[in-house]
Parts: C-alpha cells; structure tokens; sequence
C-alpha cells in the first residue's frame, strides 16, 4: 500500500498545484521529496509562461515555455508510474524543498 501512495503522490506532485498534496502528505519520504521538488520546479516555470504569455513582445517565449512544461509534466508522470530514479532534466537542477 506504501507503494501505491508514493506512486500516487509522485504523480500528483506533477499536476499543477497538487504538488501541495504530497508536500503535505509524502512524510519524509526522499522519492516523494524530489517528485514534488520538480513539480514546484515546473510549477514556477508554468507560472513564468503564464506571465510572459501576457506580455505582447514576449508571448512567443511564453508558448515555447508552456511546450517545454507539458513535454516536462509527461516525463515525469512517466517518470513517477515507472520508478524511475533519474532526476528530470531541467527540473532537478534547483532543489527548493530539502
């Protein structure tokens, strides 16, 4: 059962805000630690797109981001379902929660 929830809390930790859910509820568990570091990560890239997607001259870099964070987001749901321990690319540079 352990297993099923950090499955389920790595995945979530990729979903926009719900990184929030295995913040809260992950423990001290280090895999659930670093799914939700990176799904902070792109959260605050996510949020970076959306701002600049809003900017007329920088609109451009904005759609290229939200591409970059879907591409980001599908890697590591798959990432998250198969165990894997290999950190994201771009994601895993920035370790916000120890």
């Amino acid at each position: 059962m352990a297993s099923q929830n950090r499955v389920l809390y790595s995945v979530l930790a990729y979903i926009w805000i719900l990184w929030l859910v295995g913040l809260v509820s992950g423990g001290n568990d280090p895999v659930i630690k670093r799914h939700v570091n990176q799904g902070l990560n792109l959260f605050i890239i996510w949020t970076a797109a959306s701002i600049l997607a809003h900017i007329p001259i920088l609109d451009i870099i904005g759609g290229i981001l939200y591409i970059l964070c879907i591409v980001l987001m599908v890697m590591g749901i798959l990432s998250a379902v198969k165990q894997d321990d290999r950190p994201l690319p771009i994601l895993s540079i920035v370790t916000l929660i120890r």
